[in-house]
């Protein structure tokens, strides 16, 4: 019986990325990166600053308070007084299992081998 072998530690892209931003060279297998002033960078230490501000930016936390909106909702989403709730009580009502049964009774069975037939 064979043991799984694990792949080294070179095929894994967050050791490569670790390495290289720890490497004084730039990578040869990275060709170019954007700063977010449109510029290519060309230092190791470019290359590093960029990356730590993307994958910070990727993994911050968001802030605690939620921003305020720019333009207040409009007024079609606010209550109106001249609707009146009866109107949609019923909608709002907990469905049954017998309603639940009678809808998908007269409903088609579809099934992934239908599909998979179906698209041949």
């Amino acid at each position: 019986m064979m043991r799984d072998q694990r792949p080294p530690l070179d095929a894994s892209p967050a050791v490569l990325v670790h390495r290289m931003l720890q490497s004084d060279a730039l990578p040869s297998h990275l060709h170019s990166v954007v700063d977010a002033d449109g510029h290519l960078t060309s230092t190791a230490a470019e290359l590093e600053a960029v990356m730590v501000a993307h994958f910070h930016e990727v993994f911050a936390l968001p802030s605690a308070v939620p921003a305020q909106l720019p333009l207040p909702p409009p007024a079609m989403l606010n209550d109106k007084e001249s609707v009146q709730p009866q109107w949609y009580d019923g909608l709002m009502t907990a469905i049954s299992e017998e309603e639940i049964l009678l809808a998908l009774t007269g409903s088609p069975q579809i099934t992934a081998s239908r599909l998979r037939e179906a698209d041949r």
